[in-house]
This record gives C-alpha cells, structure tokens and sequence, in this order.
C-alpha cells in the first residue's frame, strides 16, 4: 500500500545516480504589463512569441502624434535583466538539447526530456500546448535581432555586445560545484558567446551556495546572482505559493523565507495562487495552474532547461518493467515476467535497515511496494487508485470542504502548512483563500472531511482478511513518535495535521483534517493497515505491543505481513532477499513465482552488464547502476550487442537558469 510512506515522487536522494545532488527552488518576477511579449498565432492551441522591443529602444515615429497617442514613458530598466527583450534573448541563443546531451549523450534523443515550462510535458497540468502559452525554440537569429532592438550591438572587432555607454553586454551565473553543472554551463556560456552575451561562471560550493538555514543563508537565498543555475524537483501536485508569489521574496527583513529566488512579482498569478489554496475542484485548479504557466512563459523569470535521466538496464527479454519518472520503478513488479523463468533476479548497491514502513529510505520503499502493495500510484504525476476503489475528489462527494468558525487558541494549520494552536500574528488562510495574519476574535476557514474507500477484497499474506481493527492499528502506531524509537524514523507526515478519524467499516475511514489544511495531499490516505491479528513470538498479538517496542520484533521489521504481490521468504543480511507470490493478492496472482534481490558489494568490482549478460541479475535501477561504476559507453555498447535493454526515463527534477530581477 502506499501505506505509511506516503511518497507520491520519487526520494531526492536518487539523484546520486548521476553526479551532482540538487536542491533548492525556483522563482520569478515581472515587467510592467507593457513588456509583455505579442503572440503571432502559430497554431489554434500554441503561439510562438515575437520580439518585444526594450523600453530603453525609442522608435522613430512615421508621423508627429497628438498628445493623446503618446504613452507615457517607461521607467529604465534598472539592472540588464529587467529588460524583457535581454531575457528573450537569452532564452532564443539557448539550445536546451545541446545542455541536455554534455551530460547525457542518449542514443535515442527524445524532445520529452526538454522543459517548455516548471512542469514537464507530462504532467497533467501541463499548459505548454494552450493559447496564451510563450515558445521559444532555439533561433540564434532572433536572440541576435532581440538584443540589437535593446540596444546592445556588437562591433566588428569585438566578441560581445556593448551598449551605447560602452558597457559590455556580461552577465554573471552563479551554480554549484558539481561536474553535471559544469558540464552544461561550459556549452551554454559558448552558446551565449554566439549572441555576444559574455557569461562568467562562478562555482561555489552547496553550502555558499544554498546556505545552511536561515543563520546562514546562501547567494541564492540571499539573491546575490544574476543567473543562478540549479535543480527543482517536479510532484504531482506542486506547492508553487512559496516559489511565485510576490510576498515569498526572501529577505533579511523576513528572516529569508520564501523561494521566490527571482524576485518576480506578477498580480495575476497571486490571484491564481489564491484559486489554488482555496480550492480542491479539478476544473479550478487547472485554470490556476495554466494562468501561472502562461504568465510565467509571458515574464520570463527563468528557464526551464531539461530534466535529468535515470537509466535502468535489464535482461532484453525481461517483459513490463515500466519506469515511470514520478514513481517507483517496481509500482508494477506483480507484472515482470521472463519467458520460461519462474524467478527474476534484482540487484541493490545498498541494502535496507528494516521494512518497517516508517523507514522511508528509498531502498527500504522500493521492497514495501512489494510486500505492502500500493493504496495508489502517481505515474506520470497524475494518481491512480490501486487499493483503493476511487480517488476521494470534491466532485465524486468522498471530499466535502466545510466552512467553520475558528478562535483563538485552537488547532488550525497555518499559512506554512504546519500545525499550529491559533494566536495573535498567526498566518492562516480565510474560507476564500486570503493569507491573513489573525489579529484576534473568530474567523472563517475551511474543513476538509475525506472519505477513503479500500478494497473490500484485501487479505493478509497469512490468509486473515483486513479489517477495521488494522487500520485503527496503523494509525494509532504510525503516528506515534515512540513507534520508531529510533532517531531515523519519525511519525507520517501528515499525522499532526488530523483532527479526527473516524473507522467507518472494514474497508473505510474518514478523516477530518484541520481547518486550514486544504491541500491536494489531502486526498491522498496518509496511512494504510497494520496486522492487528498477528502473532509475535512472545506471544502477544501485534495489537498488543507497546509502540515504543515495535522495532524490536523481527516480524515487524523483517518478515512483515502485507497484503501486496509478494511477502519475504528468506532475507539473508548482507547478501540477498528472496519474496515469493502472495497467494491472497487482491489483484490475482502475480506473473512471476518470486523475485530474488541480490544486495551487490559496491566495491567488488561487479559490473552490471557483466552480471546481467551472465545472468547472475535480470534487472539493475538507475538507483543502483552508477553507483557500480559504469559508464554511458559500456551501457550502450552493450547494448548495441543485445546483452542488456536499457530504459532511460525522464527524472522527476529539472535543471534551471533562473534571472535575478530587481526588487519591484
């Protein structure tokens, strides 16, 4: 189940794969409205932008105006990057395919690796192909054409561009120290040079450069850039008030919070913002979500550059294994099959401490989706019901937003999403999903109710049906800090932000949230069931055993029940684990009798194409792979040679140039 670990994407630590661990956020702000880019309409759902001349590029009129016809003057541009025309450029002189490929030289390109937008072509609430929505292929011309109608001319002795006071057209851009970024900054400051922009890089180390908190904020955080280039992480549901709205600029004054690194401030996207944190309808969030897109694609805060590779390889006649970049790659292992094979062999670099499904290392997940199943799957970042019989929606009634009445002293969420007692200078969102600070007396907020449905045909590996009694359990265990007794495991996230539970039945629970949490989570079940029947081998029913001991049980830890595909056989530590099918599977027996995972010494210097030509493994995830010490080379030679399939799948984060626009 998407039981306890509810992890709707993929662990950031994954990235490990390939060099370079990303953090951090993205941002943006806007020019006045006049700035903004007139579409040409190439098509009736996408527009190709034309150039907007700079403010600062006066064109000669044909004729003497009234002084009706004259607009007033615009103020200059206070840094290059305001220029609107500097940035379009920018962006127009950028071969995103050419970044892509310095780092991930795929024989078989695919433009799905390409960011149009802070959303990937994939996502559902990807807006890239409505009106109103910016493109800017790459054209050199027209970046060239863009910064010459700013101003900014080169001469026939000289490699960049200079303005009419002699200023050289040079931006600085500020990243990380990790090879992955070098890599595509060396191409993209050549690229830049073609146009005439000189691009001086800087390198700084992840804790100059992002900072260690707010005691010690990074050039980021701090907004000490003109261009910062880093990575973001794409989920289901992005939380995007922190990153665009205009208020979420940080600063010394506000303790640098918020993630708005750009510093773009644009009032119809706050106003989007606003639809989205005061409302669960499908139809409402889709207008927010492509009001900021296209905004976003009109101002230019930043560029979307592309998304980073995982690559898996595989037995060529392995059979549905289908990776997914917003989902763990055995969501679906109940279905790998191999002709005339009754087992598939899976290698690990690591191994995991336990099963317990407070342990959310991405090993340890990996093998819970087999035992434990999965409540729902996020594929292609959009969910999909597995155990349960629908996604709860406010349009199918299973989610029900009530208005009520809050005072001060009692438990709400507050505008940071945390749990909060209400009290004076509390930020907390109205019924209307207005951020306000609570300045005493009673306000108006929203409750949500969730009705979560499961399969009313779910059994224990053991046999024993589920029943009310272990969903009661896992809630009572799973968000009890003493649960993990353990400094690594900490309660489900979203635990603190339940009002209430109400165990409706053998196969249902509703929740009343907090007021104020009204989030898209918040239709996703934070908690799945616990065998409450269980016997442990003191003689207590798993029912029975004190929270603060539950990581002492080897039933608990190592050889759980669970109600997926498979259940543990044989877990030899250090060496290998061995699942066979669940015969009670809810969704009938799985195409495969059982699956060995083979835990691989990082240092014996075992190469996976090796051991899967010789058949010592089937099946190696990009968790895995490089951290064996293989290289694109080998990978696509052999499999030139047909002894291996190799399956590259868009990561679930992305690499960005974001521009540093001045405080508005």
């Amino acid at each position: 189940m998407r039981f306890s670990t509810i992890v709707p994407y993929k662990v950031i630590l994954v990235g490990l794969a390939f060099a370079g661990l990303i953090a951090g956020c993205s941002a943006p702000p806007q020019p006045t409205a006049s700035a903004l880019p007139q579409a040409a309409t190439s098509s009736p759902t996408t527009r190709q932008v034309t150039l907007t001349p700079s403010p600062t590029a006066t064109p000669v009129p044909t004729a003497t105006p009234t002084q009706a016809d004259v607009a007033p003057t615009p103020p200059p541009p206070l840094s290059i990057l305001d220029d609107l025309a500097v940035r379009q450029a920018v962006i127009f002189c950028t071969d995103k395919q050419a970044l892509f490929l310095a780092n991930f030289p795929l024989r078989d390109f695919s433009q799905e690796y390409l960011m149009e937008s802070f959303l990937p072509r994939n996502h559902p609430n990807y807006s890239g192909d409505e009106a109103g929505f910016m493109h800017y292929p790459y054209d050199p011309q027209k970046g060239k054409q863009a910064l010459k109608q700013a101003g900014w001319v080169l001469s026939a002795d000289s490699h960049y561009r200079q303005n009419a006071a002699g200023e050289r057209l040079s931006l600085n851009l500020t990243t990380t120290q990790a090879e992955f970024r070098k890599n595509w900054v060396a191409v993209f400051t050549e690229q830049m040079q073609e146009c005439g922009i000189e691009i001086l890089p800087s390198y700084l180390p992840a804790e100059e450069f992002f900072g260690n908190g707010e005691d010690d904020p990074g050039k980021l955080v701090m907004r000490n850039f003109e261009l910062a280039g880093f990575g973001w992480v794409t989920q289901p549901d992005s939380y995007l008030s922190t990153m665009f709205r205009c208020d979420q600029v940080p600063t010394g004054e506000n303790n640098w919070q918020g993630e708005n690194y750009s510093g773009w401030c644009n009032a119809q996207v706050d106003a989007a913002l606003q639809q989205l944190n005061s409302s669960l309808e499908s139809a409402v969030r889709d207008e927010a979500y492509q009001a900021i897109q296209q905004e976003y694609s009109q101002d230019l805060p930043g560029i979307p550059l592309f998304t980073r590779v995982e690559l898996n390889a595989a037995d060529p006649e392995l059979e549905n294994f289908l990776p997914n970049p917003s989902e763990l790659y055995t969501w679906n292992a109940a279905e790998w099959s191999i002709p005339g094979k009754d087992q598939i062999v899976m290698g690990l670099s690591a191994e995991p401490s336990s099963l317990f499904p407070l342990d959310t290392s991405y090993v340890s997940i990996l093998i819970q989706a087999l035992v434990y199943g999965l409540d729902y799957t996020s594929l292609d970042y959009d969910f999909q019901p597995v155990t349960l019989k629908q996604l709860p929606s406010i349009e199918n009634g299973l989610a029900i937003n009530a208005p009520v009445v809050v005072s001060q002293g009692e438990a709400v969420i507050d505008a940071n999403n945390q749990p909060v007692h209400l009290e004076l200078g509390v930020n907390i969102y109205t019924i209307q999903g207005e951020e306000i600070t609570y300045t005493g007396g009673s306000v108006e907020m929203q409750r949500l109710i969730v009705e979560f449905q499961f399969d009313e045909n779910l059994f224990w590996s053991d046999g024993q049906p589920v029943v009310r009694e272990d969903y009661e359990l896992a809630y009572r265990i799973l968000c009890d800090p003493a649960s993990g007794a353990n400094e690594y495991l900490t309660p489900l996230q979203d635990c603190d932000k339940i009002g209430n539970v109400n165990f409706a039945s053998d196969s249902s629970y509703v929740i009343t949230w907090k007021p104020g949490y009204n989030k898209y989570g918040a239709l996703l079940p934070p908690f799945g069931r616990l065998p409450a029947h269980q016997e442990l081998n003191n003689g207590k029913k798993l029912s029975e055993a004190e929270p603060s001991q539950w990581t002492s049980y080897e039933e608990i830890m190592y050889k759980p029940l669970g109600t997926g595909p498979y259940t543990i056989s044989q877990w030899e530590y250090g060496k290998l684990m061995v699942l066979v099918a669940n015969p009670y599977y809810f969704l009938g027996a799985p195409a495969t009798e059982t699956i060995v995972v083979k835990f691989i010494p990082i240092d014996a210097g075992l190469k996976p194409v090796t051991l899967i030509e010789q058949d010592a493994v089937d099946l190696i995830g990009f968790d895995s792979l490089y951290i064996l010490d293989v290289t694109d080379e080998v990978l696509f030679t052999a499999q030139g040679e047909g002894k291996v399939d190799l399956y590259p799948t868009e990561a679930n984060f992305y690499e960005q140039i974001i521009f540093r626009l001045s405080d508005q």
